[in-house]
């Protein structure tokens, strides 16, 4: 069933999971307010993960999107997410592929939910100080969703830990070890790579020493140096990333149009791609 069927103007109706009952030979399913089955067809909103505050290629402040959209097309194949005719609603408007109406297109193409990336490092710029700023991006670009009948799943993403996970190319070994960045996720205050290269075996960028590293602090709840605790409810790196979630998830718990949370990505550590293995061939 269409969502445009059962919703009108811009509120959007509140989604529910309604539990299985394998006894009786029900299978659980996701639901509207009246109970009605509801059929999510989705994809990705990629372009605001890459976002830092000093990035005037793809600008935070909400403002500079009233009505147009801020060209980067020769620095980034992405370009920012717009709806310069955000309030005509659902189709009236022109929807093609240069409009800068993005939800226009998103919707027209069937689909009713994206999965909205956003990045650590906009949210919390500096430690335990949380970006209002980028909070009310994301809330106008969920307001360009809701206009057109689109729900919205918050993802906290990340893509080998971080951007500022730089190449050592000074040692690299090729083929076996290359250097290998970052691409997005976590501010630069928050990279703990205990001075590992940023090497990849293969260039399989999974497999970058550094990142690995840099997971390992995370997953340890590793205090960064010389970071202060600030609004989070911790000195750790997770209490950090956790104050992060926390702080988006109030500003949003009231929305009907967000459908919840992607809390991580989870990548390997160094931990999980080589001792564990080697721990249990031994076994063997």
């Amino acid at each position: 069933m269409s969502l445009s069927t059962v919703t009108c103007g811009s509120s959007m109706l509140w989604l529910h999971v309604v539990q299985p009952n394998l006894t009786a030979g029900h299978y659980g399913y996701i639901a509207d307010e009246y109970n009605r089955h509801v059929i999510l067809r989705g994809v990705d909103v990629e372009t605001e993960q890459r976002n830092i505050p000093a990035d005037q290629d793809r600008p935070i402040d909400p403002s500079l999107y009233d009505g147009q959209c801020p060209s980067n097309i020769n620095v980034y194949q992405e370009p920012p997410t717009c709806e310069i005719d955000y309030g005509k609603g659902m189709y009236n408007i022109n929807d093609e592929w240069n409009s800068h109406n993005d939800f226009a297109q998103i919707r027209r193409w069937g689909f009713n939910v994206v999965r909205l990336c956003l990045s650590w490092s906009a949210l919390e710029p500096t430690p335990g100080n949380y970006s209002e700023m980028y909070l009310q991006r994301v809330e106008q670009i969920i307001e360009w969703a809701s206009e057109q009948q689109v729900y919205v799943i918050l993802d906290m993403h990340e893509d080998l830990y971080s951007r500022y996970i730089f190449g050592d190319k000074e040692h690299e070994i090729p083929p076996y070890l290359t250097a290998s960045d970052g691409q997005d996720g976590a501010p630069q205050w928050a990279v703990m790579t205990d001075d590992w290269p940023a090497l990849a075996f293969f260039g399989i960028g999974n497999l970058n020493l550094a990142m690995m590293k840099a997971f390992d602090n995370f997953y340890n709840n590793s205090i960064p140096p010389n970071a202060t605790q600030g609004n989070a409810p911790g000195p750790g790196l997770q209490d950090h990333y956790i104050g992060a979630i926390a702080f988006l998830a109030k500003k949003f718990v009231n929305n009907s149009a967000v459908l919840g949370y992607e809390v991580i990505i989870i990548y390997s550590s160094f931990i999980q791609n080589f001792i564990i293995p080697i721990l249990v061939l031994n076994r063997c």
